[in-house]
């Protein structure tokens, strides 16, 4: 497996992170803003889910990506498109031993969620990033590099690993690749949105590769990639790149919502949110050891 390149901390005029510190990630972030709870059972307790289909195809397109571009700044000429296929198969597959397969096959709202076809849509998104995508990206800079940002006044750091950032048209831009079972909103009308989440950990990538490179990023790039199932013809994948508009005030909110999770998390506050359409059997795989049977009913 390629792994990430290894954190380096950033001083932000505040002391480097220390090993007793607290560290978040924009996915971090995500999970608590669904459920606080959710939280705690995944980052307090520890208790790992088994990852599903969509996980599994999103490894496979993400994991060539970081070994494609760092190859490219090592000086050499990065994957070809077979290669880069290849290694995506193989983070599928390493993903996949984990997956429940035959309950992801019960989905009924989801559709082809079994291994084979799983492992084609994987292969076929990854293929159109290395083909479609990846050339557009400009000179790249940094690719699946840890960054760990000591903020002042805080009792913890913010970790990021953004996808790639490179230098495009004299400015540096920050992009990170999203796999979806579907387009992306508003992609019909021509102005598609990105999803909140995902906004929200491109603010934080902002904000680490400022403090990291000591310049701000001009721009900020979702790239969704998918697959669109025709009628009768066979599925083809698409992408489109969003961007992410931040200003300084998104960076200073930001952090204002990290430092009250965390103020929470220190003070055990795990509020259930019940009101969430994923605070179900079916989207919560929490469900039962949080609600559970005879325990109120599932909203």
């Amino acid at each position: 497996m390629e792994a990430a390149n290894a954190p380096v901390s950033v001083l932000a005029d505040a002391p480097a992170p220390d090993a007793g510190q607290v560290h978040y990630s924009p996915s971090q972030l995500s999970t608590w803003s669904k459920c606080p709870r959710r939280w705690m059972y995944r980052y307090t307790l520890g208790l790992r889910l088994p990852p599903g289909a969509a996980a599994a195809v999103g490894k496979a397109v993400h994991e060539p990506q970081g070994k494609h571009f760092n190859e490219i700044i090592a000086g050499r000429d990065g994957l070809d498109t077979r290669a880069y296929v290849a290694a995506a198969a193989d983070a599928f597959e390493r993903e996949a031993a984990d997956v429940d397969w035959a309950a992801e096959a019960g989905d009924g709202d989801n559709r082809a969620l079994d291994r084979g076809s799983s492992l084609d849509r994987a292969t076929l998104m990854a293929r159109h990033y290395r083909e479609a995508v990846a050339p557009t990206v400009g000179t790249p800079l940094l690719a699946e590099q840890g960054i760990e940002l000591a903020v002042p006044g805080t009792e913890w750091s913010l970790l990021c690993y953004p996808d790639v950032v490179a230098r495009q048209d004299g400015e540096v831009v920050v992009r990170d690749t999203k796999t979806a079972g579907k387009a992306p909103d508003g992609i019909k009308s021509g102005s598609p949105t990105p999803k909140r989440e995902h906004a929200l950990q491109l603010v934080a990538y902002r904000l680490a590769v400022q403090s990291f490179m000591g310049t701000v990023p001009g721009r900020l790039l979702l790239d969704y990639v998918w697959i669109s199932a025709r009628k009768g013809g066979p599925a083809q994948p698409n992408s489109v790149p969003v961007v992410v508009p931040a200003a300084d005030d998104d960076v200073s909110l930001l952090l204002e919502d990290i430092d009250l999770m965390h103020r929470q998390i220190q003070a055990g506050l795990f509020p259930r949110k019940r009101t969430e359409m994923t605070c179900s059997p079916r989207w919560c795989g929490y469900w039962s050891r949080c609600i559970g049977p005879g325990r109120g009913r599932d909203l």
